[in-house]
């Protein structure tokens, strides 16, 4: 056997790659003066901060979806030859253009997050 002690910049450089990868967020944030951020955190704490260019919504509208993903190769194959997901997501819409705002698998979070907006921007909710 051959035994390889790796050097310690090696695995340091490795630990901190994880370490930001763990932690990495990308998060918006808006106010009543329209004046939108799009905010890089770690662990909770802002490191990058950014204008964040969306536009105002005529309403807001919760979209639900489903998307298949087909597997026939690797590990999942065995289970079956595909895998199907539902998420529900919060979107601004300006005429026929949108911005996705937010995504989950959860009606009742994704409704919530969409009153909040509604009532902070003073614009329509179409939640059906």
């Amino acid at each position: 056997m051959v035994q390889y002690q790796p050097p310690t910049s090696q695995i340091v450089v490795m630990f901190l790659i994880s370490f930001i990868l763990l932690g990495y967020q990308v998060s918006f944030e808006f106010n009543k003066a329209y004046k939108n951020k799009r905010l890089l955190k770690l662990f909770g704490i802002v490191v990058w901060s950014s204008k964040l260019d969306s536009l105002f919504p005529d309403y807001i509208k919760i979209y639900s979806g489903h998307y298949k993903q087909d597997s026939e190769f690797g590990p999942v194959s065995a289970l079956g030859n595909s895998r199907q997901y539902g998420f529900y997501a919060v979107r601004f819409f300006k005429g026929n253009k949108h911005f996705t705002l937010f995504k989950s698998t959860r009606m009742e979070e994704a409704l919530s997050k969409a009153k909040e907006l509604s009532a902070l921007l003073e614009v329509e909710l179409l939640d059906r």
